[in-house]
């Protein structure tokens, strides 16, 4: 793939859609987010989520040599390192909009439903993430203000790099969208993150 600084949309859009892929892929041994996963590759798959949301589309990547292999926007982690809290306040230290909404780039079942209903409430928080029908917090899919940017430094710089842990600390003013996965036989988070669970559900 080629790699090009420039953002994938020509017309002004309403916020940023920040695809989180700066990880190494140990686990896979190969880039995670170029994987072909049921005939798309998964960075392509994310992309036009977001994409169909009215989002600018960039991927947050770990450094310039990893962004060569990719044609859409991209930004580079500041604190490559810190996990997915680096790679948001990469974003936000980014973006210039107030709208900014993140994904990882191994969920592939996420839903234009979910994330419409999470940017639907997101104006009066800080930050709007779902809960799993488990019971579980799934920080890594939402949306974050600007207003995150020094309270994220602070945490990374105290080496608290748990985004569950910011979410719950009652540090932000934080929404937790509950049973937001809708149908519970659905599984929309389902996570990418090692061959076998890329082999076992790629049909």
């Amino acid at each position: 793939m080629i790699y090009t600084d420039r953002p994938v949309h020509s017309r002004e859009m309403h916020g940023n859609g920040y695809i989180l892929a700066g990880g190494l892929s140990k686990r896979m041994g190969r880039e995670k987010p170029l994987m072909v996963w049921r005939g798309q590759p998964l960075i392509e798959r994310v992309s036009g989520l977001l994409s169909s949301l009215d989002l600018e589309v960039h991927v947050v990547l770990r450094s310039s040599m990893q962004a060569r292999r990719y044609e859409v926007s991209t930004v580079i982690d500041i604190l490559p390192g810190c996990g997915p809290m680096g790679g948001i306040l990469s974003g936000l230290r980014h973006s210039k909009k107030e709208l900014n909404c993140f994904v990882p780039c191994d969920m592939p079942m996420l839903t234009k439903g979910l994330l419409r209903s999470l940017e639907d409430q997101v104006k009066d928080y800080d930050a709007i993430v779902p809960r799993d029908t488990s019971g579980r917090v799934q920080p890594l899919v939402g949306y974050y203000s600007p207003r995150c940017i020094d309270i994220l430094a602070k945490w990374i710089g105290a080496g608290r790099l748990s985004l569950t842990g910011l979410i719950e600390s009652g540090e932000m003013r934080v929404k937790i969208l509950e049973n937001a996965a809708g149908n519970p036989e659905e599984d929309i988070f389902l996570n990418i993150n090692d061959l076998q669970s890329f082999r076992q559900t790629q049909s």
